[in-house]
């Protein structure tokens, strides 16, 4: 019953942020359009397959926010999926390649046994 209270909730929350979000953000070199599913930097699209873009829109909708590895599994993932936390960290290393973040200047920040955040500021883009 936890793990079906903890799978709503995740649902619920998913609804929110979307409903909650502009159509578009920027975030430093990133357009991010959340209608039609991609990323930008630039003009090259970075092609991100759905569970990155899930991942990123977490990350981006809670800029500064540390989300830990469940968390991210709660929001990214589809309730019926049973992923294992380590999962995550295979996705958001996939991603910060497609990204281009780098140790010097890394768009995602790791925190050992916490999680991950965004370090980028996020603002409202036009569509």
């Amino acid at each position: 019953i936890l793990e079906l209270i903890a799978r709503i909730r995740a649902i619920l929350r998913r609804t929110r942020n979307q409903e909650s979000l502009p159509r578009v953000l920027r975030s430093g070199p990133f357009r991010i359009n959340f209608l039609q599913l991609d990323v930008h930097r630039g003009r090259t699209n970075l092609n991100l397959t759905l569970r990155e873009f899930r991942l990123l829109e977490v990350l981006v909708s809670n800029p500064g926010r540390v989300n830990s590895r469940q968390e991210l599994l709660n929001m990214a993932w589809d309730p019926d999926g049973k992923p294992m936390p380590k999962t995550v960290d295979v996705h958001i290393g996939t991603l910060r390649k497609k990204l281009g973040d780098t140790d010097r200047s890394p768009f995602i920040q790791t925190l050992d046994r916490e999680g991950y955040r965004w370090m980028l500021p996020v603002s409202p883009g036009e569509g």
